[in-house]
């Protein structure tokens, strides 16, 4: 699943058009004829798809430290939804998800961390991955960004891990809220036991290193980890850190996105005061022309016929001198003017040639400083979720009957309906859940169909008077199993 995939993930088929009614927004194909040599695969700033990103620090829970989360947050009223993502990845996989849904429901706010372990969350020990501890870090997390007084609704969305997180929180009680919602997206005990035996050999699969962050949004897709490359570039990033400087690949994008911005800013006002002083020096080298030097207009002058055609060639001589100063002037400025634009054209290719330049740079570097640690690369996996073996079964085990236990109204999400076990194919057909399957997707639902999960989400949260979207009507039927 996720990156805990229980099944090894499927290499993903390049549509050879653009037919819209099997291509997801942002996959390969869905604008006509394209191959992966042909896309952009430079990473993302998160700031494409949320309004603030902030680094929240909760005293550890044994009191010897202190815990920092990263929290990602869109929108400033309405219902919270709370977004908790699986094993492996970082707050950053909602970022499509989020945006499809505050463009339908105006009066929506948005939550997401990094859990524990994960992204650019630090804490004391983040080798607990105990599912107690990751659900009581949901409640210490609200806690501390919205305070323990909340009185809007709150909603708790989770994929994978990250669902079975969810269920926990609600189920031992550690938020300080009634919750008004459940969604949990593909995650199924049974499925998951079943599967833990093969973990390791699916983890073992995966490249233990990338040599930038382009290599590894292109393996993101390539793998079928994810079917869509715009949530690849913007969820990618937050999966892996620099094995040199120890930096998560989010941060390094945003750290780079702020120099970019610096030198494109700078580069403006260099052209600027550029242009400002060509000005001034043009207006101080103009001849100045005395009013005593202009004869009357009364003054009358012969030529003779030779004299007068000389006259005349002068004139336009002078007249022509005069426009090819002109022209000569007006190509100038057009030279400066593309000279301009090239330069800042440059500054965009170089902000995205500078992931490889900067890894080129250190790779040689990492590999003999950490004796072999890194072998042809320098960005890893933020988190060794082998080293997680121990909690896996506390993830998912009794999670069906938990989740068919609590009693906010609970939507379950899955990319296939054959994933049900015997207890929530009992407590399907008894009606204590809505289910909904969402076709033509792998593990990452919320990445290779955002639309879709977006759409299911508001469509259960309108049923039961949660969000009230701009066009109700369009979600009033909600398809499912």
């Amino acid at each position: 699943m996720d990156s805990l995939n229980f099944a090894p993930p499927l290499r993903p088929k390049l549509p050879t058009g653009g037919n819209r009614a099997t291509a997801h927004r942002g996959s390969i194909g869905s604008g006509g004829r394209r191959t992966l040599a042909d896309v952009d695969s430079s990473p993302v700033s998160w700031r494409q798809y949320w309004n603030s990103c902030d680094d929240v620090k909760i005293e550890s829970t044994d009191g010897e430290g202190v815990d920092q989360f990263r929290v990602y947050r869109r929108g400033t009223e309405g219902p919270l939804l709370v977004l908790l993502h699986g094993g492996g990845y970082s707050a950053l996989t909602w970022s499509l998800v989020v945006e499809e849904i505050c463009n339908e429901v105006p009066q929506c706010q948005v939550l997401a961390f990094d859990q524990r372990g994960h992204g650019s969350t630090k804490t004391v020990d983040p080798s607990n991955m105990a599912a107690s501890s990751l659900a009581r870090d949901v409640g210490r997390v609200l806690d501390a960004v919205m305070g323990p007084a909340m009185k809007v609704p709150v909603v708790l969305v989770g994929h994978s891990m990250g669902g079975a997180v969810a269920v926990h929180a609600e189920f031992e009680q550690h938020l300080s809220v009634q919750v008004a919602g459940l969604v949990v997206i593909d995650v199924v005990e049974g499925t998951a036991v079943a599967a833990l035996s093969s973990m390791h050999s699916v983890l073992a699969a995966r490249p233990a290193s990338f040599a930038s962050l382009q290599e590894a949004v292109l393996w993101s897709y390539r793998s079928g980890q994810t079917r869509n490359l715009d949530a690849a570039r913007v969820s990618m990033p937050g999966q892996v850190r620099n094995s040199n400087t120890g930096l998560c690949g989010a941060d390094e994008v945003e750290a780079l996105q702020h120099r970019k911005n610096s030198e494109t800013l700078s580069c403006a006002s260099d052209s600027d005061e550029k242009q400002t002083a060509t000005e001034a020096a043009t207006a101080s080298s103009a001849p100045s022309v005395a009013v005593d030097d202009v004869a009357p207009l009364t003054t009358t002058v012969r030529y003779s016929a030779r004299r007068l055609s000389c006259r005349r060639l002068s004139i336009d001589n002078e007249n022509k001198i005069e426009e090819e100063e002109e022209d000569a002037d007006n190509k100038k400025d057009d030279k400066d003017d593309d000279a301009d634009r090239r330069k800042k054209a440059l500054h965009n290719e170089e902000f995205r040639k500078s992931f490889e330049s900067k890894r080129l740079k250190s790779v040689c570097g990492a590999s003999t400083s950490s004796g072999g640690g890194v072998e042809g690369g320098c960005y890893k996996w933020s988190i060794n979720l082998a080293s997680t073996t121990e909690h896996w079964n506390s993830w998912f085990e009794g999670l069906s009957q938990s989740f068919l236990s609590v009693a906010p109204p609970k939507l379950l999400l899955l990319a296939g309906v054959d994933r049900l076990d015997t207890d929530l194919t009992v407590g399907q057909m008894q009606g204590k859940f809505q289910m909904q399957v969402v076709g033509r997707c792998g593990h990452a639902v919320h990445e290779d169909a955002p639309e879709d999960v977006a759409a299911a989400i508001i469509a259960f949260l309108t049923r039961h008077r949660v969000l009230q979207p701009k066009n109700p009507q369009r979600f009033r039927a909600l398809p499912g199993c």
